[in-house]
């Protein structure tokens, strides 16, 4: 176990039966505090089947579902009574089937559970970030047509002041960059006004 700051000791130990959000920087030990505390409510007796672990990542929820299944047989290893010895050693062979995920793997789950309430189709799929971003682009494509043949000179200007007026893919890559960055802020139409 690392030494933790008094940061990650507060999310490790903060009482268990409340919804509560780690938000760090990366590279800050965010997996390794969410591994512990998880492992810390298996040991306590508790299943992981209570559990719900969302992360941004496939690759961040399978190093913390690893993590886990390591610090829980870790755990198991130094149990001597065989009811919290048994009880960890299930809780390690479950880990990989529990809800450990993504936030889009876990809404998608979701779906396909209840499809028929929502009118959708079983099958259905999550866009793949290819299809999503020639999606983008044909939409971003139709508006400059759209704005091209209106001729507003403020169109204009902005084209100009981003690359000239026989391109736009300066414009489309500062579009590009203010849209994520707006993903990324709480309350975006806020910040824009």
């Amino acid at each position: 176990m690392p030494p933790w700051t008094n940061e990650q000791k507060k999310a490790i130990d903060a009482p268990y039966g409340k919804n509560i959000l780690v938000s760090a920087a990366a590279g800050s030990g965010k997996t390794a505090v969410l591994s512990q505390r998880v492992t810390e409510f298996v040991k306590k007796g508790n299943p992981l089947s209570e559990l719900l672990v969302v992360t941004f990542t496939r690759a961040a929820a399978a190093e913390m579902k690893a993590r886990i299944a390591d610090n829980i047989a870790k755990a198991a290893e130094e149990e001597s009574d065989l009811p919290r010895k048994r009880h960890l050693n299930e809780q390690k062979m479950s880990v990989f089937g529990t809800d450990i995920t993504t936030i889009d793997s876990y809404c998608g789950k979701l779906l396909r559970r209840n499809f028929q309430t929502h009118g959708i189709s079983p099958d259905f799929s999550i866009i793949s970030d290819t299809e999503k971003n020639v999606l983008a682009d044909s939409c971003f494509n139709k508006l400059l047509e759209e704005y091209y043949s209106s001729n507003k000179n403020n169109f204009s200007r902005a084209i100009r002041l981003f690359g000239g007026e026989h391109s736009s893919e300066s414009f489309k890559s500062a579009v590009d960059k203010l849209y994520n960055a707006l993903c990324s802020i709480p309350f975006p139409d806020k910040w824009l006004d």
